[in-house]
C-alpha cells in the first residue's frame, strides 16, 4: 500500500515537472522567435508631460526594513506636485511607532507622504491598497512597493513611458534585481531562478499578448484598469 502511494506521488511529480519543463521550453523557443520577428517591445520615448502617479507601500511589521524603503522613495526622480506617496501600515508592533516618525521628518522636508492606519486588517494587503486608492481619487497611475525593496530613483520615469504609447497597457512589471545575490549558494539559486522567470517567463508572455501575471510589488498599474477590473 505505501509502495503504491510512493509511486503515485512520484508519478504525478515527474509528471507536473515534465508538463512545466516543456512549457518553458515553449516560451522560450517562442522568445527567440519574437526577439529575431524584432517584436519585443523597445524602450518607449519618454513623455512630454509627467502624470499624477500614487506610491503605495503596503507595511506589516517590517521596523527593520522599512527605513531603507522610505529613504529610496524620498530620492524619487519626479515632480514632486504630481507624487503622492502612502506609507499603508497594517503593523501590530511598534513598526508604526517608527514610520510615523519617518514620515513627520521626510514631510518636513517637502515630501508628498502619508502615514495611513487602518481601523482593522480586512482584505490584509489588498484591503490596505483598496483602502489607499480610495483617498488618491486623482491618481491616474499607481506604483506598489513592498517593504523589502529599494527602487531606483528613475523608476517611475522608466515605468510611465510604456502606458504612455501603449494605450491598451494595463499594467507593467518591473525586473527584480537583487540586493544579496552572491552572498550565499542559497540566494544564488534564488536569484537565478528568479531571473529566469523574468528574462523568459514574463517577457514571452509580454511579447507574444498572451496571459501575464502581476508580482504583486515592483510594478505600476493604470488606476483605470484596476477600477475596470473591480478594484
Amino acid at each position: 500500500m505505501v509502495k503504491d502511494v510512493v509511486l503515485a506521488f512520484y508519478t504525478a511529480c515527474s509528471v507536473f515537472l515534465m508538463v512545466y519543463s516543456v512549457t518553458q521550453a515553449v516560451l522560450l523557443c517562442r522568445l527567440g522567435w519574437a526577439m529575431l520577428r524584432r517584436r519585443v517591445a523597445d524602450v518607449p520615448p519618454q513623455p512630454d508631460f509627467w502624470p499624477p502617479v500614487l506610491v503605495q507601500l503596503p507595511i506589516y511589521n517590517e521596523k527593520y526594513v522599512v527605513a531603507r524603503l522610505l529613504e529610496a522613495v524620498a530620492a524619487f526622480d519626479y515632480p514632486r506636485h504630481q507624487l503622492t506617496i502612502q506609507v499603508l501600515d497594517d503593523s501590530t508592533d511598534d513598526t508604526a511607532e517608527v514610520v510615523a516618525s519617518l514620515v513627520s521628518q521626510y514631510r518636513r522636508r517637502g515630501l508628498p507622504i502619508q502615514h495611513i492606519r487602518r481601523p482593522d486588517r480586512a482584505g490584509f494587503k489588498a484591503g490596505a491598497l483598496a483602502y489607499g486608492l480610495d483617498r488618491a481619487p486623482h491618481a491616474e497611475y499607481v506604483v506598489i512597493f513592498d517593504a523589502d525593496f529599494t527602487p531606483a530613483p528613475d523608476v517611475l520615469r522608466r515605468l510611465l513611458p510604456y502606458f504612455a504609447t501603449h494605450e491598451r497597457v494595463g499594467f507593467v512589471q518591473g525586473r527584480w534585481g537583487h540586493l544579496n545575490a552572491g552572498d550565499t549558494w542559497l540566494t544564488r539559486a534564488q536569484a537565478l531562478n528568479i531571473d529566469a522567470y523574468y528574462a523568459v517567463e514574463q517577457a514571452a508572455r509580454s511579447s507574444l499578448g498572451t496571459v501575464m501575471s502581476f508580482n504583486g510589488t515592483g510594478g505600476m498599474w493604470r488606476v483605470e484598469a484596476i477600477r475596470a477590473a473591480g478594484g
